[in-house]
């Protein structure tokens, strides 16, 4: 068996190497502990399941339609920008700093043909960030009067953020 992540719990391992090869036995163990760039594999002889960064989308997109507030880090008073992509992040167990240009400084750039789903998305030299969702489209608390919601990239100046795995939570959101 390869394990290709230094998260996995030997609880996990026990879990993989004891039961069927199947998305639920494994989605279980894993569920939000993923951490947000990686792809974790199990191999088997039987089968590879792996999960990647796309659960950092599901995970934000709970969050649709939480108001945009100033400063803001929760859903129940609101988000700001990078206060919501800091609030996601920290579901993962990494800690992003409350602030679009330093989230952006966080990770390394990739190329925005190489984006992926779950990496962040830096408008604007810093002025403002969002997930990645796929097909040109993020997730963020956009303005205020407005909600958290799924929409076109605006701008074509953006560059794109891989979260580096080893951010570690720090402190609690």
């Amino acid at each position: 068996m390869a394990i290709a992540s230094p998260g996995i719990t030997p609880q996990a391992v026990a879990v993989a190497t004891t039961q069927p090869a199947s998305t639920d036995a494994v989605a279980s163990v894993t569920a939000e502990s993923s951490v947000a760039d990686e792809t974790i594999e199990l191999a088997s002889a039987k089968s590879t399941l792996s999960f990647a960064a796309k659960k950092v989308v599901k995970v934000a997109e709970r969050y649709k339609g939480s108001t945009y507030r100033y400063g803001g880090m929760s859903p129940n008073s609101g988000f700001d920008c990078s206060g919501f992509t800091k609030y996601v992040y920290s579901k993962f167990g990494i800690s992003l700093p409350h602030s679009a240009a330093a989230q952006g400084k966080v990770g390394h750039r990739v190329s925005k043909a190489k984006a992926k789903a779950g990496d962040l998305v830096i408008t604007s030299g810093g002025s403002h960030v969002g997930i990645y969702v796929g097909n040109g489209k993020f997730i963020d608390a956009p303005k205020p009067g407005s909600t958290v919601k799924v929409r076109k990239i605006y701008t074509s100046n953006y560059y794109v953020v891989r979260v580096k795995n080893d951010t570690k939570k720090t402190s609690k959101a």
